[in-house]
């Protein structure tokens, strides 16, 4: 069975409008080079309240709610102001491999160079589509936390907007 055959529609190259969202719970925007915090959780009730730290995210593909686990990236920050990158790279139309496909790559947004060294060669264009979506991501991330906003919208934001816009529509239509 390929990929072609599921019926959640994943993006594809001719698709040139989909974007990564952030998909995950919990997270804040933070200072610095990295965009996204969470706040470490305590069980004392007189400790005095944590100072958000950077944290590890995951996003997925804007267009659905639920990806598969394949289009799932996760996204650690490293010193320098470097991105790590675990990705899974399958191209479209063809059956998984047995085996892990999780790929690693190092991203630096700040001057857009992503480091493809441990990508194998036949699947870098693959990669470079999904690592330039990514740090647009990280980009918009960092500006939207620049111009004030306290927290990134969420893929469970975007389902919420979708869910209500579909009832306003058969409520009104």
């Amino acid at each position: 069975m390929t990929r072609d055959t599921f019926p959640l529609g994943l993006p594809q190259p001719s698709d040139p409008d989909w974007t990564y969202v952030l998909d995950d719970n919990g997270i804040t925007y933070g200072p610095g080079c990295w965009p996204f915090c969470r706040t470490p959780h305590t069980n004392l009730a007189l400790s005095p309240p944590s100072t958000p730290q950077p944290t590890p995210v995951r996003v997925s593909p804007s267009f659905a709610f639920h990806a598969w686990r394949t289009e799932y990236i996760g996204l650690n920050p490293l010193p320098g102001g470097l991105v790590l990158a675990r990705l899974h790279l399958i191209p479209a139309g063809t059956i998984p491999p047995p085996g892990d496909t999780a790929y690693t790559a190092t991203l630096n947004p700040a001057r857009q160079h992503i480091d493809l060294r441990h990508i194998p060669r036949h699947l870098c264009d693959l990669a470079i589509d999904k690592l330039t979506r990514i740090q647009a991501f990280l980009l918009t991330a960092i500006n939207e936390r620049d111009n004030g906003a306290t927290r990134p919208t969420t893929a469970i934001d975007l389902e919420a907007a979708r869910r209500n816009a579909r009832a306003q529509t058969t409520t009104t239509g």
